[in-house]
């Protein structure tokens, strides 16, 4: 530690809020080269602000460079490539920032990048008569602020549970399933303008500044031998081209960088490693493929990177925080205005490659749940995906275009597994030879449906059972340390999200409420996924999260002996409990509170999709829910997809299987893992023997009361609707408890 801690951040009230940020983009707007375009609205409501900074007639009048850029990015095998971008026509290129609520420099230094841009120098006259630069300083302003909230209170504190948005999602990690208003707005900005470079910036909250002495972080993020193995290999991650854009930005900016004095972490040919984890046994542990933002800019051939700097309490000063930042903003702005022809071959060259890519066509029949096929092509159609509709209602989906990996990533179970609307929805696709009818249709982008979170597929769900007073059960969501600690993995935040969406009342509960009695009124309590060890003793300090110089947000408080005999009383008096994974789960085993007979026979297999079979089909849990397609699109009774979740180099327990005793109920079991192809993203087996020793989701009694377990996680950074439908019918279907029982 060498930067005295009080140096490291301005108290919260000298930070930029919500409101401060907008004021300051519109000041930035008197200028005549700088406008402000409203993006979108969060989950609360704030508004999503891009700066657009270029020459005043783009600024008054985009369309001309809008309509250049998507042409040239979406290009079109029949119609032939234009002879060139017009040089007259500047390049958009997209600046973005705070994704992660509690990265506090990054929104500063944005603006004051923004502010540098639209300086009347001719320097900058020079730049902007080729690019005109997006800037979106804001992305997440619900985490901004919540993360505002505790800084006041804990001025060195990590900020860990402001890491996503209101419902804890990371908002440009899950951009290509576009689940949230923020990611919404976020695509708005590139289906509109289809910028040829993006720049997102990050301050890693973990190790960066602990592993190395140095502070700052440049691209490329790996070597060129082991493109996209830090992080398993998803499509866009293994093109050499957008590699050598990636050595080109990273001297830039570590030419900066060195200028200003600035400590950084850089190697010309990716092999200056990453932040690793506390444990240095976990470094191999294998990562899931995911296809977040930058990556999926990467499918477009959009030159991509995001450059890294330390905020550890100790290791920067706020001004060095946010200086190296705009350091790299002006130096990535001034490299691409000096070679703008790269940025759009590249672009071009992605798009023609597509055009002319394998033929075939992906088909999305009729006759399915209409909320499902339109949240489908609602969400194919915000990432320019060309889709044909046939007179019988049907969609039609060409391979070969534009778009295609993208497409193929969304409709293909086998290339896209968890990221597959296939699995996420529930949604039927077969693929054919054969084009479609001469008659068909395009549609257009955004298919002017209404944005899926307005609207819930239809399903058979069951009717809550009542106490023969139309009573539905209390339902209460355990939200102490153990679960809320994993904010940044959305596991609290999708089980309220899956809830309010369902209708389902809840009420939030820790440990001091359990041991004072709060289950007395309550019909059902959900612990989610966590860490169950944390539950029951509280959150302890370590060196990942919460050891020193981090500040904690709260003295560490589990359960204890008291919380745990609350929840044995309510139970054995007839309440229902259901548990997620290595939280809520794993608590109810015989490792801790063995509540029903039932242990764990593996655990950390690491995360990605996994087969399910039925073992009880018709029981409620699985209304809705009574098969699957395959690839092929054929449909299977009694199999239905899920995920195993477990970020174990983040020291998280979870990716269980359980080992079901003679009197528990075995109502699920795990039938496959489902790894994407080539890629080793899973860290274990599941284990041999009985099915009763590879139990996915079980039930079992306890008292009058009943316990229901998933070892798979459900609500999985709320992607799947479909998995989802598991824990809403565990929730529903249970009956309340008499008003008569005994205390």
């Amino acid at each position: 530690m060498s930067v005295p801690l009080s140096r490291i951040q301005p108290p919260a009230d000298q930070l930029l809020g919500h409101k401060e940020v907008v004021d300051a983009m519109e000041r930035l707007a008197e200028r005549p080269h700088v406008r402000v375009e409203e993006l979108g609205r969060s989950r609360e409501g704030r508004s999503i602000d891009a700066l657009v900074i270029g020459r005043p007639d783009v600024v008054a009048d985009p369309r001309a460079v809008q309509e250049q850029a998507r042409r040239w990015s979406l290009p079109r095998a029949d119609v032939g490539s234009d002879a060139g971008w017009d040089p007259d026509c500047p390049v958009p290129v997209l600046f973005l920032a705070s994704n992660y609520g509690n990265e506090a420099a990054q929104t500063e230094a944005l603006l004051e990048v923004a502010a540098r841009l639209a300086e009347p120098t001719p320097g900058n006259e020079q730049l902007l008569r080729r690019l005109v630069v997006l800037v979106v300083p804001l992305l997440n302003p619900d985490g901004r602020e919540r993360a505002l909230a505790t800084w006041r209170h804990h001025p060195l504190a990590t900020g860990l549970t402001a890491y996503g948005n209101h419902y804890d999602i990371q908002v440009a990690r899950e951009y290509l399933h576009v689940i949230e208003p923020e990611s919404a707005a976020l695509a708005d900005v590139v289906s509109r303008w289809h910028p040829m470079l993006v720049w997102e910036l990050h301050e890693d909250s973990i190790n960066l500044g602990r592993t190395f002495a140095e502070n700052c972080l440049c691209p490329p993020m790996s070597p060129s031998d082991a493109i996209g193995s830090w992080v398993a290999s998803s499509p866009g991650d293994n093109d050499p081209r957008l590699w050598q854009q990636e050595v080109k930005y990273g001297a830039a900016i570590a030419e900066a960088w060195r200028t200003r004095g600035y400590r950084l972490l850089h190697d010309p040919d990716g092999r200056h490693g990453w932040p690793g984890p506390a444990d240095t046994g976990l470094e191999e542990v294998a990562k899931h493929p995911e296809t977040r933002f930058t990556r999926a800019m990467a499918l477009r051939g959009v030159t991509t990177f995001i450059t890294e700097s330390a905020r550890r309490p100790g290791t920067q000063t706020w001004e060095e925080r946010v200086g190296q930042k705009v350091a790299a903003g002006l130096a990535v702005a001034e490299t691409a205005a000096g070679d703008v022809a790269a940025l759009t071959s590249l672009v071009r060259e992605v798009g023609m490659s597509g055009a002319n890519g394998p033929a075939g066509y992906f088909v999305i029949p009729s006759g399915q749940d209409r909320h499902v096929v339109d949240r489908a092509v609602w969400t194919l159609g915000l990432h320019d995906v060309e889709i044909l509709q046939e007179d019988d209602g049907s969609f039609v989906i060409p391979k070969a275009q534009a778009r295609g990996t993208t497409a193929e990533i969304l409709l293909s179970l086998v290339r896209g597994r968890h990221q597959s609307l296939v699995a996420t929805l529930g949604l039927r696709v077969v693929e054919s030879a054969a084009g479609p009818a001469p008659d068909r249709r395009a549609l257009p982008p955004w298919s002017g449906l209404d944005a899926p979170w307005l609207n819930e597929p239809d399903t058979d769900k069951p009717d809550s059972p009542s106490d023969g007073a139309g009573r539905s059960p209390r339902v209460a969501l355990y939200a102490g340390q153990g679960v809320k600690d994993f904010a940044a993995e959305g596991h609290l935040g999708s089980v309220r999200r899956l809830l309010e969406h369902e209708g389902i009342p809840f009420v939030l509960i820790e440990a001091g409420d359990v041991a004072e009695g709060c289950l007395d009124g309550v019909d059902v309590l959900v612990i989610p996924k966590g860490d169950a060890t944390a539950i029951l003793n509280g959150s302890q300090p370590g060196p990942l999260w919460y050891g020193p110089p981090w500040q904690p947000e709260e003295e560490p408080r589990g359960l204890g002996v008291a919380g745990v005999a609350a929840i044995r009383a309510f139970v054995d008096r007839g309440g229902h409990y259901v548990g997620i994974d290595g939280g809520g789960a794993a608590l109810a085993t015989a490792r801790h509170l063995g509540l029903i007979d039932c242990g764990i026979s593996a655990e950390n297999l690491g995360t990605g999709l996994v087969e399910l079979a039925t073992t009880v089909p018709g029981d409620r849990l699985f209304a809705g829910l009574p098969g699957s397609w395959d690839e092929a699109g054929r449909w299977r009774d009694g199999l239905i997809y899920a995920m195993t979740d477990c970020e174990a180099w983040l020291q998280e327990f979870g990716a269980i299987v359980l080992d079901a005793g003679t009197d528990v109920e075995v109502l699920a079991t795990y039938s496959q893992l489902l790894p994407v192809p080539g890629v080793s993203h899973f860290g274990g087996t599941l284990p041999d023997g009985s099915s009763r020793r590879r139990a996915a989701i079980v039930r079992g009694r306890h008292g009058r009361g009943t316990v229901t377990l998933f070892a798979v996680n459900p609500t999985y950074r709320s992607l799947s609707p479909y998995s989802a439908r598991l824990l809403a019918n565990a929730v529903r279907s249970q009956s309340p408890i008499p008003d008569d029982h005994e205390h």
